[in-house]
């Protein structure tokens, strides 16, 4: 039998193994209801997830004084922040490796006497989602907890799939001794009422995955399609028909495994299609910085072009003239046109590049003829990022766009309708429809796994 609520709610020490879409967020909600005793303390990695738990929490009518729901990384900072001695805080805006030792600080606080003491006042017990994307830092923090709080943890080793460098993640299959593996989860919900045969297939999909086999896709309810050529370039005829069958409809991803790949085929769909960008979002942070460093007005505009050339089509083309002229030190010339808008707000950064005129130019390049903007959710960023600038909320830009993409991660991203993206950026999302552009791409079991979980109605894949 899987594991039930009230068994969770009860276990001191314990882990669950969890498939994706198997009822994982309906099991912590439902275990925090059955149990009425000290506010639960409920930790996860992102803040969809986040999202998702506090939705199913107050579906059941749990306030927050039953339930408080973090991810571990904003739970780590707001200690290293409130004890920044003990926790050898050196940034409260940290990036990268940076949160590794905002980890392992807030754990080191933890494990004193006065942590200890404030988290048995706070809490009376934690639960940890998707607990195999937890670093060794993240668990040492967790384990921390666990030295005052009943603890319980769930997870599913085959969704294991992001890197963290040399910070290796946990292993649920070889965890410690003194958790209890309680049962499975077995029923796969996430199915039941929209495609339960699809529910069926992906639960052996997922057993010949773990042991070595690809799934039968001369069975079930697959669309099985050719990928084309793939050795020829990152995208394909083959991928594109794919995903223009599902022009018009929504809650859509097509998943490509390498960045440039996502982008490139993005491009090419001209923008039926929009491509999703990871949460640190380098691309972003890279710009702001060459703009903090820049030390012309002209400069900085250049930099700006060529943000600009990474999110859409054309505008390199568009404004070639205005470019080679702020590279020569001329003020570009206005000539009339389509372009005119945009080569007079060029100009007017050329010239001055306050935030308000670099924004100003920013805005007026998806206006050129036949821009297909691909990379939306990049260039919105830094649109914050320049109005944050703006009204003076930030005093860099490398600061700006921090701010800007932190309440990205808070508040969730915009739902665009169709996205290509890449499996360590859908991990953990649900879409309706989904299109594996090239299966044989995907490195491991793992991967293959998350991305054939991602719909809930239907599946194409495309094989070499």
């Amino acid at each position: 039998m899987p594991t039930d609520a009230a068994t969770l709610a009860a276990a001191r020490r314990a882990y669950v193994i969890a498939p994706a879409g198997f009822g994982k967020t309906h099991l912590i909600a439902d275990a925090v209801a059955s149990a009425p005793d000290k506010r639960q303390l409920i930790l996860t990695h992102t803040h969809a997830g986040v999202n998702a738990l506090r939705r199913h929490l107050a579906a059941r009518g749990l306030s927050d004084r039953r339930a408080h729901v973090e991810t571990i990384s904003g739970f780590a900072l707001r200690y290293a922040i409130s004890y920044p001695k003990t926790c050898e805080l050196n940034t409260t805006h940290p990036a990268g490796v940076q949160w590794r030792h905002v980890q392992s600080g807030a754990a080191r606080f933890l494990g004193t006497r006065a942590g200890r003491a404030v988290i048995a006042d706070s809490y009376g017990g934690l639960y940890v989602d998707e607990y195999q994307d937890c670093t060794e830092a993240q668990h040492g923090l967790v384990r921390a907890l666990a030295e005052v709080l009943p603890t319980r943890l769930l997870g599913d080793p085959m969704q294991g799939i992001f890197a963290f460098g040399d910070d290796r993640l946990v292993d649920l299959d070889e965890f410690d001794d003194d958790f209890e593996q309680l049962d499975d989860l077995t029923v796969p919900w996430r199915w039941s009422q929209t495609n339960p045969q699809l529910g069926e297939w992906l639960y052996d999909a997922r057993t010949r995955l773990i042991t070595g086999r690809d799934p039968d896709f001369a069975s079930g309810p697959v669309s099985v399609r050719s990928a084309g050529n793939t050795q020829q370039g990152a995208c394909t005829p083959e991928q594109i028909t794919a995903c223009k069958a599902f022009a018009g409809v929504d809650k859509v991803v097509a998943i490509r495994r390498l960045p440039y790949a996502a982008h490139e085929t993005a491009r090419n769909l001209r923008g039926l299609f929009t491509s999703m960008e990871e949460m640190d979002c380098q691309d972003l942070l890279a710009t702001a910085r060459a703009l903090d460093a820049a030390r012309s007005e002209a400069t900085k505009t250049l930099q700006l072009l060529s943000f600009a050339g990474k999110c859409m089509t054309k505008v390199s083309t568009h404004l070639s003239t205005a470019r080679k002229a702020i590279e020569q030190g001329r003020s570009p010339i206005v000539r009339g046109g389509r372009a005119t808008a945009a080569v007079q707000a060029v100009a007017a950064a050329a010239a001055d590049a306050t935030p308000a005129n670099l924004l100003a130019a920013l805005r007026q390049m998806p206006q050129l003829p036949d821009v297909v903007l691909y990379r939306a959710e990049l260039y919105q960023e830094m649109c914050s990022t320049l109005h944050l600038m703006q009204r003076n909320e930030a005093a860099t830009f490398s600061d700006a766009a921090w701010m800007a993409r932190d309440r990205t991660r808070r508040r969730g991203r915009a739902a665009a309708p169709r996205v290509v993206s890449r499996t360590l950026l859908v991990k953990g999302l649900e879409f309706e429809h989904a299109v594996v552009l090239d299966f044989a791409e995907l490195a491991s079991a793992k991967e293959k796994y998350v991305a054939l979980t991602r719909p809930r109605r239907t599946l194409t894949v495309l094989l070499r």
